[in-house]
């Protein structure tokens, strides 16, 4: 009974870590899409899974199927075919893929279709899985590459489960120095210098964004002040009207020019006949 109590509060420990430990992949909000979870059931049906996707009837624009164990047990070419499908989705805007075993050749098929701009995502998180230096230089590529058609602001690539080369890591701080769009980027650099590359191309892209955004509001409020003077509202110039008009006749008796009837012409009377 007296080893009890420390080993329950251990426990309480253990479970309470582990907790913390999940919650870092972040709880889910209701709205996100889910891949159905049939583990212990039929077996995973890739191609079902692959038509919804690229036939945009995904439930809500989260895609978040991080840890599925159905996903993480298939093979790798059908875990490259299943993530090729969202080059022709577009109404997911955030796929989350952490921890389900994707691998260089998957981390390639993602960054070929962001580099070639034919998706909709706006942020893609691919922690924690067996992406290596091949995979990192594919996206590389792409940060480098990307058009302007590539709207992708967040990239998660930290903690993966294989060593990437210091090559990949630089060529990753340097393909983000040529990149103005991503704010975000997830990775565990090695290098002290690459990392403060990184974390200084990013302050530099959070700061055109905001700058961005500032010259568009600016550009917004001119529109509506340029709006507002031309189109000047039809009832203010009709309640402008009456007064004007009453005012006429008494300017024109001043100026002595009688009258308003008084301007008008004559009517014309027929000529008396000419007698013979």
């Amino acid at each position: 009974s007296e080893r009890a109590g420390p080993r329950s509060t251990g426990s309480r420990i253990a479970s309470t870590f582990l907790k913390m430990f999940d919650s870092s992949a972040g709880e889910q909000p209701a709205v996100a899409a889910r891949v159905p979870a049939v583990s212990g059931g039929p077996r995973f049906d890739v191609d079902a899974e692959v038509a919804r996707i690229a036939g945009n009837e995904c439930e809500a624009p989260i895609f978040r199927a991080n840890a599925h164990a159905d996903i993480a047990a298939l093979p790798a070419d059908e875990r490259t075919r299943l993530v090729s499908a969202f080059e022709r989705n577009t109404s997911v805007h955030t796929l989350e893929l952490a921890s389900t075993r994707l691998d260089n050749g998957a981390a390639m098929a993602l960054a070929g279709m962001l580099e070639r701009g034919c998706t909709a995502l706006t942020s893609l998180n691919v922690e924690r899985n067996q992406i290596g230096s091949d995979g990192m230089l594919a996206f590389a590529q792409m940060m480098s590459n990307a058009p302007e058609t590539c709207m992708l602001r967040e990239l998660k690539l930290a903690y993966q489960f294989v060593t990437i080369s210091s090559a990949a890591e630089l060529a990753l701080a340097e393909a983000l120095g040529k990149n103005t769009q991503l704010t975000k980027l997830t990775f565990d650099a090695r290098q002290v210098h690459v990392r403060g590359q990184i974390d200084k191309h990013l302050m530099r892209n959070s700061q055109l964004r905001r700058e961005a955004a500032r010259r568009a509001a600016a550009r917004q409020r001119e529109a509506e002040a340029v709006a507002i003077t031309v189109d000047a509202p039809a009832a203010a110039v009709a309640a402008m009207a009456p007064a004007s008009m009453a005012a006429a006749p008494a300017a024109f008796v001043a100026a002595g020019l009688g009258t308003c009837e008084a301007l008008a012409p004559a009517a014309t009377e027929p000529a008396a006949p000419v007698a013979d």
